[in-house]
């Protein structure tokens, strides 16, 4: 185990999954920012 900074540090399976999670959330982020001001 490690902190996060550690495991990213290593640049193995932590970070690769990481990676993938954030892209996914961004992603996400940017879905709902896109939609505000919007009318119902």
């Amino acid at each position: 185990m490690g902190t996060h900074g550690e495991l990213m540090a290593e640049e193995g399976k932590y970070r690769e999954l990481f990676q993938v999670q954030s892209k996914y959330y961004n992603q996400a982020a940017g879905m709902a920012d896109a939609g505000e001001g919007e009318a119902v």
